[in-house]
């Protein structure tokens, strides 16, 4: 959002760093989350989201430029901070072995 907000050139790379350092721990925890579902093979799990991560890869930029394209750029960026919002809230779902 800050990268949204504050039009200088150090607050976005600020805005970008800080969305890669809380973004970065959600492939772990999916991945871990995926082996640990009951009745099905972690390999088949595992499969499963990494096709939909390379999916997510290819398709996100795409559709990040066709918001950007159709409104404004800041508002394309705004919806990944509510994706991300959205992933936050849902993190409790994920719950460790134990």
């Amino acid at each position: 959002m800050l990268a949204t907000v504050v039009p200088s050139d150090a607050a976005v790379l600020a805005g970008f760093a800080l969305v890669g350092l809380g973004a970065s721990n959600i492939v772990p925890v999916v991945f871990s989350a995926a082996g640990r579902i009951p009745g099905t093979p972690p390999s088949v799990a595992l499969a499963t989201v990494t096709t939909f991560g390379y999916a997510g890869v290819l398709a996100g930029p795409a559709a990040i430029g066709f918001v950007a394209h159709a409104t404004d750029l800041s508002i394309a960026l705004a919806g990944i901070v509510l994706l991300l919002a959205i992933v936050s809230a849902l993190a409790p779902t994920v719950r460790p072995r134990g």
